[in-house]
């Protein structure tokens, strides 16, 4: 394989574009538990105020209530992580802006190179898990080990063209699991 090199500039809104990416799916992992807390919590008061209605022990009322509040702190504990997740993101995004200039990612047979005006991180191709594609214009690239996303790839900030090159080369690479 021919070495591969593309160089981005920074583009704020591709950046948090890519922050809203890892914050889906870092809520996609947490919301089927919080559905099901929510399917539980209905049935109870369900039954809770069945019996109640017939003159029985209020207990399941109160049990339903309680699993009520506890989804709904839940609730807002997402709300408030989300509301720091992007402005910690929108910081972020304030100082690449400033600092960061072009960032440039390397394709070679051994490894992916990425690069900026701060830092560059050579990674061989088997410390990667398999391609991950979101919504048709996001490449995620895990490390097997480290953060959960460690590069996201967007069709919007690199164009059409070098985003199917990329892609061409990542499912040689790191083939997707199926």
């Amino acid at each position: 394989m021919q070495e591969k090199v593309v160089t981005v500039p920074f583009n704020r809104q591709a950046y948090l574009n890519n922050q809203q990416v890892i914050w889906d799916l870092m809520y996609k992992e947490v919301s089927p538990s919080y559905y099901i807390y929510i399917v539980v919590t209905v049935i109870v008061l369900g039954v809770g105020i069945s019996i109640d209605i017939k003159g029985g022990l209020p207990l399941t009322t109160v049990v339903g209530v309680c699993m009520l509040i506890s989804i709904l702190l839940r609730f807002r504990h997402v709300r408030t992580v989300r509301r720091n997740f992007f402005g910690r993101a929108e910081m972020m995004a304030d100082k690449y802006e400033n600092e960061l200039g072009d960032y440039t990612y390397t394709f070679t047979d051994q490894g992916l190179t990425y690069q900026d005006n701060q830092s560059k991180v050579e990674q061989d191709w088997e410390l990667f898990e398999a391609l991950s594609i979101h919504k048709h214009d996001n490449l995620l690239l895990y490390l097997k080990e480290k953060e959960p996303v460690h590069y996201v790839i967007s069709r919007e900030e690199v164009g059409e063209a070098i985003y199917n090159e990329i892609y061409g080369i990542l499912m040689n690479k790191c083939p997707p699991t199926s």
